[in-house]
């Protein structure tokens, strides 16, 4: 709206109006013998929702208050009875209500996977495909799911979002962290590269440790398809789970990362912040290149991004002692090319290329192509 409002159209989304909402319970309830009364409760409730009037008609013929009859529709005199819920929730959780114990368990299983899901995954999670697949035709002609696909995988999806959640929320806590641990170890299994999915799956069932290195790789993924508030988002949340889980080198994974992804956005203060955090935590535990590491990274951040150079080369110089100190050939490279960084920008670039060159001879004595 702001940089391409010539390229911008806004579309409003109304309710519909009482004709209009009329009109769409005629084309989807062809009954002859429907009474004014459900009629005119079916619009007033549904305040021109299109999907609640429909999730409305899929109530009444669950419960048989609406039958086939040869070619058409017939009401029962039941309908004259019926009592329809306030809200579309209520509405969705009337239907759930409805379905048999099989088909309950089913969807609640596909509701904690997600709005989409593949057959062999709720297989798995079920264990058992027999119910499956019974369930899933009666969910389908309940239009409470659609399969997405078949080939090359079955793929099912809730036909709306409201839907899965609805099932979500009828599931106990327990039940609901039991589940999702299972979806989470069925995703390490058959599908280890949905990473964010298996660190989310993981600590909505209170499984934090086993959801840090999912959270640390979501952020390397982020951050290389530069997601940068996304990467922040899942290397503090790692951050916060090793506060009380000690894994040094996760915790320098999380650290690096977190501070790089605050570089790029410009939030200095918060990049130096972490960096010094990174910095204490290597230095209580002893991780000598892990503080080469965060040395390197505040040299870097305070030349370039400060324009603190005496503050940059009190830094690296520190850096190059404690690297010198264990042979961190590594920690060692990183500084030269940090120097080289900070040399070019004071347009020194003799100096530059000469840390470069060692950076180059280091890389190459380690046979490491980065």
């Amino acid at each position: 709206t702001r940089d391409y409002s010539h390229r911008y159209t806004p579309i409003q989304l109304e309710p519909l109006d009482k004709d209009d909402s009329r009109q769409l319970v005629a084309n989807l309830l062809h009954v002859e013998d429907l009474p004014d009364k459900v009629r005119s409760l079916i619009l007033t409730k549904s305040e021109g929702n299109p999907f609640f009037v429909e999730e409305v008609i899929r109530s009444l013929l669950d419960s048989a208050l609406v039958v086939r009859e040869n070619s058409h529709w017939r009401a029962t005199r039941e309908i004259e009875n019926i009592a329809i819920p306030d809200t579309l929730a209520g509405v969705i959780n009337a239907r759930l209500d409805r379905l048999d114990e099989g088909s309950r368990r089913v969807v609640q299983t596909a509701a904690v996977i997600g709005r989409e899901f593949r057959f062999d995954a709720l297989t798995s999670v079920s264990e058992a495909e027999q119910d499956c697949e019974a369930a899933l035709a009666e969910l389908e002609r309940r239009e409470l799911v659609r399969e997405k696909s078949r080939i090359p995988l079955r793929v099912y999806m809730f036909k709306h979002n409201l839907t899965q959640e609805a099932a979500y929320g009828t599931l106990l806590l327990s039940r609901r962290r039991e589940l999702h641990r299972r979806v989470a170890e069925c995703l390490e299994q058959t599908e280890p590269d949905r990473v964010n999915d298996i660190a989310r799956h993981f600590l909505e069932a209170r499984e934090q440790t086993r959801a840090l290195p999912y959270l640390v790789q979501a952020g390397d993924r982020a951050v290389r398809a530069y997601s940068t508030p996304a990467a922040i988002e899942s290397y503090r949340k790692a951050l916060e789970i090793l506060d009380t889980a000690v894994d040094m080198p996760l915790a320098r994974r999380a650290h690096e990362g977190l501070g790089s992804a605050l570089t790029f956005s410009f939030d200095i203060a918060s990049a130096v912040e972490t960096y010094h955090n990174m910095l204490h935590l290597a230095e209580e535990h002893g991780d000598i290149p892990m503080q080469v590491s965060a040395l390197n990274k505040l040299g870097f951040v305070a030349a370039l991004m400060k324009g603190e150079m005496p503050e940059a080369h009190e830094h690296l110089e520190n850096a190059d002692r404690l690297a010198h100190s264990c042979n961190d050939l590594p920690g060692l490279a990183e500084l030269h090319m940090t120097y080289c960084y900070v040399y070019v920008s004071s347009g020194d670039l003799d100096g530059a290329l000469g840390h470069q060159k060692e950076s180059i001879q280091i890389g190459e004595d380690l046979d490491d192509d980065e």
